[in-house]
């Protein structure tokens, strides 16, 4: 009986223990040192062009662009399109603001461009643009594009004239666009759609949460493979610089892991070292990495298989930001920079005759993955090897185009007739460089048949 009542009374108390011990706890505060650790992110006026002394510091009259790669005289921001596509000139009243005409060439959606590496964009920041539109062509619009090289509006867009307030505040999944995008900006589209508009743009403020204290980012490893360096991904970074020695040999985008040197650079000696850019705002770029030494061997000239005037032959092709490979009867390519940045050029030797003995050249063209539907094929021609970036057909003259209208992965044959202005400013030549042109996103297609017909 005892030993009964004992038991009882022992449970009774680790009953009362318990809800004792639940009651502490239900009132005590949280140890320090638990939970999220605090954010560092303070609201930061990213850009101001209200308060930017270069654009403040412009003198009045049309702005001069340089070649691709050049800085921006109107940095941070980037101008979207080539002198063919846009004018942008420099308003000098108290503030400068930029006037922007577009031409029906530049109605892709030429304009600016806000680089995710100079304002590294994040969810919740709000992007303003205010101004006056001067003309909208029928049919035309000025809108943000997250996606360059698509067309993927966000925020109001802008169809009448008169002032205006254009505004975007940024999802995460817009800007994770933005970063996958080519190249990784968000564009003030000036130019789409219509044969031309005008803006006056009077300011662009940028404004969202940022670190109050920038980190650096973390240094990159690379390795060696057989067509140049690997390396794996740094978290945080907009992009890598490729460097020879002290020297900058090229800049590639967030999502690249490796560079092909016998793609990008001429054959030599190489000492290969990369950093990790970091985000404006966010994040400084990270210490050298390893050094890596490379050798670009000469593999002599590449051939691909065309034919002139009936006469089976071959010409000499070469890439630039882009890939070649060599199939029967034509070549495959994959452009690695979209909207002309990236190409491949073949040279045609006519011997004793000229283009102006033909009449045309026929061929294949059919794409293989990307952004290649429902485009217009261009063929173009220069006098003189093409070299670096282009933009769209700079530095090579349109001989014709023919559009590509089904879903991108289709065959379909191509007659371009040698007729006009830019034929007959190339008629003399008996060597030319020759390029099969898509304006589109990074893509990969196939030419073949190449016929030049009398």
């Amino acid at each position: 009986m005892l030993k009964k009542v004992w038991m009882i009374l022992l449970a009774a108390m680790l009953v009362s223990g318990l809800a004792f011990v639940s009651c502490i706890e239900e009132v005590a505060p949280v140890p320090t040192g638990f939970g999220p650790p605090p954010s560092n992110d303070v609201e930061t006026v990213v850009f101001d062009m209200l308060t930017d002394e270069d654009i403040q510091g412009l003198s009045a009259g049309v702005i001069t662009f340089g070649e691709d790669g050049d800085p921006s005289p109107i940095a941070p921001l980037v101008r979207a399109g080539a002198d063919s596509h846009l004018t942008i000139t420099a308003v000098v009243s108290s503030p400068v603001s930029l006037k922007i005409d577009t031409t029906a060439a530049g109605n892709w959606g030429a304009g600016l461009d806000l680089r995710y590496a100079d304002f590294g964009f994040r969810a919740g920041d709000v992007i303003t643009v205010t101004g006056e539109a001067l003309t909208i062509a029928s049919g035309g619009k000025m809108q943000f594009n997250n996606t360059p090289g698509s067309e993927n509006a966000v925020g109001n867009v802008i169809d009448e004239e008169g002032e205006f307030e254009m505004t975007v505040t940024l999802t995460a999944g817009q800007v994770a666009q933005i970063q996958n995008a080519n190249p990784a900006a968000l564009r003030i589209e000036v130019g789409r759609g219509g044969s031309g508009n005008s803006v006056r743009i009077d300011n662009i403020n940028v404004t969202g949460m940022r670190p109050a204290d920038m980190i650096t980012l973390a240094t990159p490893t690379i390795a060696k493979t057989e067509t140049g360096i690997s390396w794996g991904a740094i978290a945080g970074a907009s992009g890598y610089r490729i460097f020879d020695g002290d020297d900058v040999l090229d800049n590639v985008g967030a999502a690249a892991v490796s560079y092909n040197m016998y793609v990008n650079q001429d054959p030599g000696e190489y000492s290969l070292s990369i950093i990790a850019l970091g985000v404006a705002n966010v994040s400084h770029n990270s210490a050298k990495s390893n050094v890596i030494e490379f050798e670009v061997e000469d593999l002599g000239p590449v051939e691909i298989d065309i034919t002139i005037d009936g006469s089976a032959t071959t010409a000499e092709i070469k890439a630039a930001q882009a890939e070649v490979t060599v199939i029967t009867d034509g070549y495959e390519v994959d452009i690695l920079n979209g909207y002309g940045n990236g190409y491949a050029q073949f040279k045609v030797d006519f011997g004793a005759d000229t283009l102006s003995d033909f009449e045309k050249v026929t061929f294949t063209f059919q794409g293989i993955s990307g952004d290649a539907g429902w485009k217009s094929i261009f063929f173009a021609a220069s006098a003189t090897e093409l070299s670096g970036y282009q933009s769209g057909l700079n530095g090579a003259l349109s001989l014709g185009n023919q559009a590509y209208d089904n879903d991108g992965l289709s065959p379909i044959a191509v007659e371009i007739t040698f007729a006009g202005t830019q034929a007959d400013t190339l008629a003399g030549e008996s060597e030319l460089w020759f390029i099969v042109h898509l304006q589109s996103d990074p893509v990969e297609f196939k030419v073949t048949d190449i016929e030049f017909v009398k």
